[in-house]
Order: structure tokens, then sequence, then C-alpha cells
């Protein structure tokens, strides 16, 4: 297909497509070929709207690692994922999606020819053209290639401009979707793993992409109310220094009649799912056996009234969920109607659940008994 630049062949075509990185990895991206491009056919204002540095700018000190890559005649084209253009048949045909970096770099050198012995000149990068079935497509691979670490010094995205991505994303969502899951599920399908806060790459945890996240949200006008994390050894310590040992004479995390997690999930016949069924299963017996239990959860939500919502709705249905669950089952292994059981059946164990702190107007733990009606 002819494109509105010339795009040369490269030399030591075998080993190149055998070895060089291949663009891609993002739903709705195709790779279609390689070749070196005149970097002077490329139209110099689309570069400025590189959708993995909204809201930043290349300075001169930024290119100065790769311009010096260059004059030292160590830029290797076949060694790194190369910059992309978007082929004219999808997309933004004929950007340049990603490589700012080595496009300036390489203007700015007009007189060293970085096409390693194919002696094409000094005016040629080598580049991959990819087709992009939609912007959304385009903005994910630019987000995510700005972002890998390569064996050049560059520029990754700034925390800002990670947030300017991250907002133009919610902004193609209806506001229904616009969550902390839907943040974080596109940070993991792009493989962003952090980004440069003052200049230095940062690795972020689990913890920093929720906060991350949240700033996202609150860009689009959501709003979060500052929360307390779980962490299960403060949590241990809390329940102790909270008079514990009042209830049980066993340590927390020794007590068979004691249950601690992080919980969340939505109401089923057999109690809270996913992370409910530990619980169930390491307490039942106890329960079924008149035993009172205690189940320490952390039920994290939007808000304060979201979280006392999801309380309430725990309390008033797990212990009839998952007692209705263990007759049924018990029904079926012996053919004794439901019914039948229940007449003879003993007394239950009391289950009481201490629920953690989440928002700064919550009590230590907020203890709330099981109701059953039988």
């Amino acid at each position: 297909m002819k494109y509105p630049f010339e795009l040369k062949p490269y030399p030591w075509k075998e080993y190149v497509d055998a070895n060089t990185p291949k663009p891609g990895g993002i739903k709705g991206m195709h790779f279609v070929e390689y070749g070196f491009v005149n970097v002077n056919q490329i139209d110099l204002g689309k570069i400025k709207d590189n959708y993995g540095r909204l809201n930043d700018n290349i300075t001169s000190d930024d290119l100065k690692p790769i311009i010096e890559i260059y004059q030292n005649g160590e830029y290797d084209f076949a060694g790194f994922e190369p910059p992309v253009i978007a082929h004219p048949s999808g997309v933004c045909g004929n950007k340049l999606v990603s490589g700012e970096h080595r496009y300036e770099g390489k203007r700015l050198t007009p007189n060293i020819d970085i096409s390693k012995g194919a002696n094409l000149g000094p005016e040629w990068l080598f580049v991959a053209i990819c087709k992009f079935d939609n912007l959304e497509a385009l903005r994910d691979y630019s987000f995510a290639e700005n972002n890998k670490k390569l064996s050049f010094v560059k520029r990754f995205s700034s925390y800002n401009s990670s947030v300017a991505n991250i907002v133009v994303y919610l902004k193609t969502l209806d506001k229904k979707y616009h969550t902390k899951a839907k943040v974080l599920a596109k940070l993991k399908e792009v493989s962003w793993e952090g980004c440069e806060i003052n200049g230095e790459y940062v690795n972020f945890t689990n913890a920093d992409k929720e906060d991350f996240a949240i700033n996202c949200l609150k860009s689009v006008g959501v709003e979060y109310e500052p929360k307390k994390r779980y962490n299960r050894e403060e949590v241990i310590e809390e329940l102790i220094d909270e008079g514990f040992k009042k209830v049980s004479k066993n340590h927390p995390i020794d007590d068979p009649n004691t249950y601690i997690g992080n919980f969340k999930g939505n109401v089923s016949d057999t109690g809270f799912d996913p992370n409910f069924i530990r619980a169930t299963e390491s307490l039942i017996p106890y329960i079924l056996k008149g035993e009172d239990v205690r189940i320490v959860a952390y039920v994290d939500a939007r808000s304060k009234t979201m979280v006392d919502k999801i309380r309430k709705n725990i309390v008033d249905n797990y212990l009839a969920n998952i007692v209705k669950t263990s007759y049924g089952i018990v029904s079926v292994d012996t053919g004794i109607p439901i019914k039948n059981l229940k007449k003879g059946k003993r007394k239950l164990g009391k289950v009481t659940f201490y629920f953690c702190k989440v928002f700064e107007d919550d009590d230590l733990f907020t203890i709330m008994e099981c109701k059953y009606d039988s």
C-alpha cells in the first residue's frame, strides 16, 4: 500500500523479523510491517498529539540522552520496539503514535546515519507501521509504550500525564462505569506499573494504584471519602488492644472460633462470594454445634453510607444463608426433607461480626450480631 511518505526496506531482514520486538499486546492493534521512514516527510505537528504524553512536553534536556546515543553510534535500530506510525487504513492514519524521543532526536542530528551499516542516510528512522481499529487502541498503545523500560534513557509519562490518559478513557464511558475497578482493569490492560515522579520512575504497589485510581476518578467528579486500608497485622493488634481476651482466652490468630479477613462480594445462597467461602468452611462446624464464633471483617465501599448498608446486609442475611445451605446439603446427602431436619435442630451458635474501621467516623470495630429467624 502507498504511504504519503517513502518507506525503505531494511537490511538483515531475516534477523530483524526474528529478533526485533514487534509492537502490540493491545486489543484492536495490528502489526503491518517494518521499514525506514524519512523523518522530514512526517507532519511535525501531529507528534504533539501523542496520547502517551498528555499534558507533558519533552524538553531539550529530555532529548540529550538519545542524542548522545545517536552521536556515539550506540543506537541499534533492531534492538528495541521501534517508533510506531499508524497505518492509513485505520484511525489516525500516518500519525506518529509512539517514539517521540527518537523522532525528535533524529531531527536534531541531521548529519548522523543510524541505519547501522545500511548507509541509508542521516534522515532515515526505523519504524513499525501498525493499524489501529479505534482510538482507544491507539491511545492505549501510546500510553503503554511510553512507560516501557528500554535500554536507552527516556522520559516516562508523568503522574499528571498518566491521570490525564485515564481521564480521557473514563470520559468515553457511561458515568455508571466510573469506578475504581474500571480504572484498575485499564491499568492492567496496558501493563501500567508506575510513572515518573520528580524526574524518577516510581514502581507502584497495588495500594499506590488504588490511590492513583481514586485521583483519576476525582478528576471526573467522583468523590471518595478518606479510608483506612486493611492490614491484617494491624487489625490483630487492634483486636487485642480492644480487649479481645475478654471474648476469647486465645490469641485471635490461634482461636478456631475466630476468622479474620478482607471481604468483598455479593450475597448468595452460600454466603458472600468468593471471600466469605473460607470463613464459612472454617466456622460452620462450630456454629452447627452451638458454639459462638466471630468474623473480623474489613468491608470496602466508596462511602460510609455504602459500607453501613453492606454491613447491615451481611448481618441480616449471612447466618440464614449458610444455615439454609447446610440443611440443603444434609438433605441431599441423607434424603431427609429439610422440614424434618429442622424439627430436631439444635441451638445454633451465635455469629458476631467485628467490622474493621474504614472511614474516619467509624468506630475501630463496629460489632454486630447476625440475625437468624428460623
